[in-house]
């Protein structure tokens, strides 16, 4: 009996990390967070005790940034003034001296080194080529964002730097940060 070699082709260690982005954000959620974007902004300090950080963004929306630095080091919550739901959670901010107002009243927290070996082929082959792509340019360089619908409810953002995977926001549909990106990758 002749005994054949059979050869399993392991995926990358960036494919891996990529489908586990793609399988929390389904659900609305990223690694080190129990509870899904969406949530009344109530929920967390039942949970998790009083939040580490608060900042009031500089957005139209009144956007407030949540930080709890002890439980999820490398997250930061957004929810919005009217609403008071959590509308985005976002993994990785790319420069504290960044000149977007988006990124001035936050905290540095780095992409963990859980989602290192993430380039973004490994989140195109994962996520597919059904993507919007952006540019935002300022004087340090520029970010390229890659925004998926994920499924009725949520969608993400990813942000490379200089070829590198910097961030990602899972976020609701129905959050307004994310309204320009949705119709404009509905519009392709």
């Amino acid at each position: 009996m002749e005994v054949k070699e059979v050869r399993i082709k392991t995926a990358s260690p960036g494919i891996r990390q990529a489908r586990e982005i793609y399988n929390l954000a389904l659900q609305g959620k990223v690694y080190g967070v129990p509870f899904a974007v969406g949530l009344n902004e109530h929920v967390f300090p039942k949970e998790w005790g009083a939040a580490d950080a608060r900042i009031r963004g500089v957005t139209e929306n009144g956007g407030i940034f949540v930080y709890y630095w002890k439980r999820a080091p490398s997250v930061f919550f957004t929810f919005l003034g009217e609403t008071r739901n959590y509308e985005e959670f976002t993994v990785g901010v790319r420069d504290v001296k960044s000149t977007d107002p988006y990124f001035l009243n936050g905290r540095y927290i780095s992409l963990p080194d859980r989602y290192k070996d993430v380039t973004i082929q490994d989140v195109i082959k994962v996520f597919g080529d059904n993507y919007y792509q952006s540019t935002y340019t300022e004087p340090a360089g520029s970010t390229v964002s890659y925004f998926y619908t994920l499924s009725f409810d949520y969608c993400i953002r990813f942000a490379v730097y200089e070829n590198k995977l910097v961030s990602f926001m899972v976020s609701k549909q129905t959050n307004p940060f994310v309204q320009e990106d949705l119709k404009k990758l509905r519009q392709q």
